[in-house]
């Protein structure tokens, strides 16, 4: 895997004090993150050399092959070390000059000293990234050569998804297709996924060319932003509109993907795309566990002691209607979520602004957290009912259950001198406290109430 030469994090250090320094010496009145934020990733490769696996198996890379490709990334990680050890040591050269300018009007000058260089290796990493690609495709003999645009996509999936912001925008149908077991191959299968590929690396293209913006045109950009913090709301809007479109790209495709697979794949993939993509609304409930654990518990074809086929019955009765009434829940949720997140994501750049402005801000309400609120209440209901059902003995006995019972509380018309109360509600159980010897040659005498004598030293400041 690639890593950062000393002598490079040390400069990377210097570099990224200064760009702080020179965010506070043009931003003054707005946050320096968001105009950083693209700089931020040029001080980084776009290719690693764990990269390389993607490339020798999407493009089913010979021996010899792996051999040149693995010299081509090589060749790349020198070049970017290079190229940015390069404009750092630019940077760092203009140390003394911007603290001179610090405070005068000519804002200007010092943005063109800073960026100047930044925006060149910008340029150049980009040449860097396009050549290794190139590098890599020259060596493919024809028969591979059938195999460049899927994989090219695959490449850029692989490596602009992580980008998303909102839920379900940084899914990957392909990951999931692959984890749940389904076979490749079926007609009907294929072509869902092709139609998936190419329309997810339209939109995603689309996404990227934004959010990155113009490379040879940092300086522009910069200048207009720190004059005008509003210039560019429009291009922020349309990132949010492009953030919804890959989210809809892989909610439709889920769809369309599952309609080509039997019933029980079917349920299987839809149930972990929603998972991966909504995990807040999806992933596993204390409540679903702990009710899983009281049917394996009392299941009658078991080899449990308390296997019971009524209570299982009963158990099975309960947690289907808290099934029924959750699953409707989560719908809801995941419905409101889809709506919510791109509304709350403009309140914010809209804040932004007022901020800047020096007005109020707006606090915008989030609807999904009353209803996850609703579903906290619901799993806390259905668990009390498991309760009532099996006794306090029997339930604090599952797996996530103690969670559930009501703190120890304290009978102080019982309570005698050192004694702490009578726990009630919940059942008694042994915290034996136990401690480790210390073997260690130099270790401190116990008792001596700060040490082992000699001053305070390392020891407990009371009696063990």
């Amino acid at each position: 895997m690639y890593s950062c030469p000393p002598r490079l994090l040390a400069r990377s250090t210097v570099f990224l004090s200064l760009m702080l320094v020179a965010g506070s010496i043009l931003l003054p009145s707005a946050p320096a993150h968001g105009q950083l934020n693209a700089v931020a990733q040029a001080m980084e490769p776009e290719f690693f050399t764990r990269d390389l696996l993607i490339f020798i198996e999407g493009l089913d890379l010979d021996d010899t092959q792996s051999v040149i490709a693995e010299a081509i990334f090589d060749d790349y990680e020198q070049q970017f070390d290079q190229g940015k050890l390069q404009m750092e040591m630019e940077i760092e050269g203009l140390t003394e000059e911007l603290k001179s300018m610090r405070g005068t009007a000519d804002q200007d000058k010092i943005l063109e000293l800073v960026v100047s260089p930044i925006q060149a290796w910008m340029i150049r990493r980009e040449e860097l990234n396009e050549r290794l690609i190139e590098n890599v495709r020259i060596i493919l003999v024809p028969e591979q050569q059938y195999l460049w645009t899927e994989f090219n996509r695959r490449l850029y999936r692989e490596k602009k998804l992580d980008d998303g912001r909102f839920s379900g925008e940084r899914t990957d149908l392909f990951v999931i297709v692959r984890d749940t077991g389904i076979v490749r191959g079926p007609e009907a299968l294929e072509a869902a996924l092709l139609n998936y590929d190419t329309e997810l690396d339209q939109v995603l293209h689309a996404r990227q060319r934004l959010l990155e913006g113009n490379q040879k045109d940092l300086l522009n950009a910069l200048q207009n932003r720190s004059t005008d913090p509003n210039f560019d709301m429009d291009t922020k809007k349309k990132i949010i509109d492009l953030r919804v479109q890959v989210r809809n790209v892989n909610d439709r495709y889920r769809g369309d993907i599952a309609a080509t697979l039997s019933g029980e794949q079917a349920v299987a993939f839809q149930e972990e795309a929603l998972r991966r993509s909504y995990p807040k609304i999806f992933r596993g409930t204390n409540a679903e566990r702990v009710f899983d654990d009281a049917l394996a518990v009392y299941n009658p074809a078991s080899e449990s002691e308390k296997a019971d086929q009524a209570t299982y019955d009963a158990i099975w009765s309960l947690y289907a209607e808290f099934l029924t009434k959750l699953s409707a829940l989560n719908d809801e949720i995941y419905i409101t979520t889809r709506e919510s997140e791109p509304q709350l994501e403009l309140a914010r750049l809209e804040n932004s602004l007022r901020r800047t402005r020096g007005e109020e801000i707006l606090r915008p309400t989030d609807p999904v957290k009353a209803l996850q609120q609703k579903k906290r209440e619901l799993e806390r209901e259905y668990i009390d009912k498991l309760r009532a059902m099996l006794g306090d003995e029997q339930f604090v006995e599952l797996n996530g259950a103690r969670r559930y019972v009501p703190p120890a509380e304290f009978n102080r018309n019982e309570q005698i001198p050192g004694d702490k109360g009578e726990r009630l509600l919940q059942l008694e159980r042994p915290n034996p406290k136990f401690e480790k010897p210390d073997k260690r040659p130099d270790a401190p005498a116990k008792g001596m109430k700060g040490g082992s004598g000699l001053g305070r030293g390392t020891g407990a400041s009371r009696d063990e």
